[in-house]
């Protein structure tokens, strides 16, 4: 409500749902200590648009244990097509690497950015781009 703008105006101004507003602002107001221990991950296709819904976001940790999974899901509400970052809460700052496994006409295929540290994305998400 800061400015006079509820959350619902603000998700049909920006396009994505209320729930993701909401989440955004809330991850926004955490302590940087906690920040640092969470790494979101933003998964684009190759063009750069959120249309990657059902890709799998892996975490892996330096002995290549899988620490993590979450699906990229589309965005909630009503006509809602936006997606936003998948978030991963951490038990340490250590870096990870992040496998991001995208669905094609040929099937599967993964995309892995290794000694990803989760505190150099302090506040801002990791972009994986398809392709790149």
């Amino acid at each position: 409500a800061e400015f006079n703008h509820s959350q619902e105006d603000i998700a049909k101004v920006v396009g994505k749902s209320r729930s993701h507003v909401a989440n955004t602002l809330r991850l926004l107001k955490l302590p940087d200590s906690v920040k640092a221990h969470s790494l979101s991950v933003d998964v684009l296709d190759a063009a750069g648009h959120h249309t990657r819904f059902g890709a799998e976001v892996r975490l892996r940790d330096a002995g290549g244990r899988v620490i993590a999974t979450r699906l990229v899901a589309a965005g909630g509400g009503y006509n809602s097509q936006g997606a936003g970052p998948v978030h991963f809460g951490l038990t340490s700052t250590n870096p990870v690497t992040v496998d991001v496994t995208f669905m094609s006409k040929t099937g599967r295929r993964t995309q892995t950015m290794r000694t990803v540290s989760p505190a150099a994305y302090r506040g801002r998400p990791l972009v994986i781009r398809e392709g790149r």
